[in-house]
């Protein structure tokens, strides 16, 4: 499977563009084009590769912002996705059907080859190949070097290579697409601890009312009537049949539809009252919903707040004098069954603590300096030593910051953490404005329910505002530059506003008031 001729004439002025912009940069305009000549270098490209994916990322969103090469806008949106690369060492082995996949990161990539295939490519086969993969229309496709380090494949190695390529193809392990491509890749790159901190930047260098000012005050806000989608709708878009529903009404809407009955002035008869919940909330349900919170929290005070929570909130479950109970069954539970926990359990020298599954395995190679360990390496726990140097370097950036309360309502609303985000005000604004505007030929009652769940997804990832609203441009949810312009200023009160593991559960908004108010008291 290879590029057309259309697309990798495309691809390849995309390409020379992109490391013309890097040369200059880096001084390297003479070495790329030796003696003048009208083809890169491609031991010259090879370095300016690794640079732009590897070394310094936001060469591609300045390249995208000042557009020297005057692309067209439709390219310049292209290359936007490829800040979404991904650089490493790849194996790569040729499948059944003729295609290339590349191994790497835990995961398949079906890689389309720019004019042959990349196992014709490369010397051997299968071979290692160190690369960037990048998006491209549909495709996943690499950004025109591929370079093979001196590693020799053996035969056994060969057939690992080709056992592990058929493992993931019977599992459904295999990316070939580009939006699974660029989602797969966040959740590989994307730890939080960073987040928060280039958020407070951002607003303290923009936003002009203080410590506390929310991110979206670097913007100006949109006309209510745009909000609100209630006059000047974009073209492709409608006013959702959710517009202007907020709360039980929501809900009650959304029964009706799904019962059949669709006018918003039909009885529910029977089912008019929603069934009475009850509660039933596990420690080990409790110790995952916290860390869906905080992303991170010691053992010992996990199991406090759990006994301290039910008995509050009223709920059958340990009593004070049970804290250590709670402990035992939190590392039974993990230790019989991993795969059906949330959290890893990682031993520090000053205590035993929870992390959320997402966090630990996304960021297990920059905290570890080592693979994450195959779930069969999992039945005795890990070591303390493995996690032990990253964890003490996670919780050092947020030592300034108390954990945040576990709030009361938190199994109220679908008895999970998400379902509780959904009521947050940030996330009802923006709930309230795709309802509002909802494309054409999208289901009224389903389209903003999809998009909140990507975001959240970005939130959990730790996506910053620039990439989940072109994500959401992509999804066609803001046609034209007012809506976009709305819908941008949605986003930043959502990331800026929502809970953040950087910030130990507070939200940016709220991790700088409170060291503002920190700062008074000193």
């Amino acid at each position: 499977m290879i590029l057309t001729t259309g697309q990798y004439q495309r691809l390849v002025e995309l390409l020379w563009a992109l490391y013309d912009f890097a040369a200059v940069r880096l001084d390297l305009t003479d070495e790329l084009y030796p003696d003048g000549a009208f083809e890169p270098d491609p031991e010259v490209q090879a370095s300016l590769m690794k640079y732009v994916w590897d070394e310094d990322r936001s060469t591609i969103d300045d390249f995208a912002r000042e557009n020297p090469a005057d692309l067209p806008a439709a390219d310049v949106q292209e290359l936007r996705r490829w800040g979404q690369g991904l650089y490493g060492t790849f194996s790569v082995v040729r499948d059944g059907l003729g295609q290339s996949v590349l191994l790497g990161e835990g995961m398949g990539f079906v890689v389309t080859g720019i004019n042959a295939e990349p196992w014709e490519v490369v010397s051997a086969e299968p071979a290692f190949v160190r690369t960037a993969l990048i998006p491209f229309g549909d495709k996943i496709t690499y950004a025109g070097v591929l370079v093979e380090p001196r590693i020799a494949v053996s035969d056994d190695m060969g057939e690992l290579l080709r056992s592990e390529l058929a493992r993931r193809r019977a599992t459904g392990g295999l990316v070939s697409d580009a939006r699974t491509f660029v989602r797969a890749v966040r959740e590989l790159r994307y730890g939080t601890w960073g987040h928060a901190e280039a958020l407070g930047a951002r607003a303290a260098s923009q936003a002009p009312a203080g410590a506390g000012a929310p991110l979206s005050a670097v913007l100006p806000r949109p006309s209510e009537p745009v909000l609100a989608g209630v006059r000047g709708m974009p073209a492709g878009q409608h006013r959702g049949a959710l517009a202007g529903l907020v709360g039980r009404a929501r809900e009650r809407a959304c029964r009706l539809h799904r019962l059949g009955l669709h006018a918003p002035g039909s009885p529910l008869g029977p089912h008019a009252a929603a069934p009475e919940r009850t509660v039933a909330v596990q420690p080990v349900e409790f110790a995952e919903e916290l860390l869906r919170l905080r992303g991170v929290a010691r053992l010992a005070e996990v199991s406090r707040e759990c006994v301290a929570y039910f008995v509050r909130n009223g709920i059958e479950g340990p009593r004070p004098h049970e804290a250590s109970q709670v402990s035992n069954e939190l590392l039974a539970r993990w230790r019989s069954f991993p795969d059906g926990v949330n959290y890893e359990v990682v031993d520090a020298p000053d205590g035993c603590y929870l992390v959320e599954y997402t966090l630990a395995k996304d960021n297990w190679y920059e905290l570890t300096g080592a693979w994450h360990p195959d779930d069969s390496d999992r039945d005795d726990g890990y070591p303390g030593s493995e996690l032990a140097a990253g964890l003490r370097s996670l919780l050092e950036g947020r030592r300034h910051l108390p954990p945040r309360p576990v709030p009361d309502d938190l199994f109220d609303h679908l008895t999970d953490f998400f379902g509780w985000s959904l009521d947050q005000p940030p996330m009802r604004a923006l709930t309230r404005y795709l309802d509002a505007h909802v494309p054409d030929g999208e289901d009224d009652y389903a389209y903003a329910n999809d998009v909140l769940g990507f975001v959240q997804e970005c939130l959990h990832v730790g996506m910053g505002v620039d990439e989940i609203v072109w994500e959401l441009f992509d999804r066609g949810a803001c046609p034209d530059e007012r809506s976009f312009d709305a819908l941008e200023w949605l986003v930043c009160q959502v990331v800026d506003g929502m809970p953040s593991w950087a910030c130990n559960g507070w939200s940016p908004r709220e991790a700088r008031e409170l060291a503002g108010r920190e700062g008074g008291r000193e």
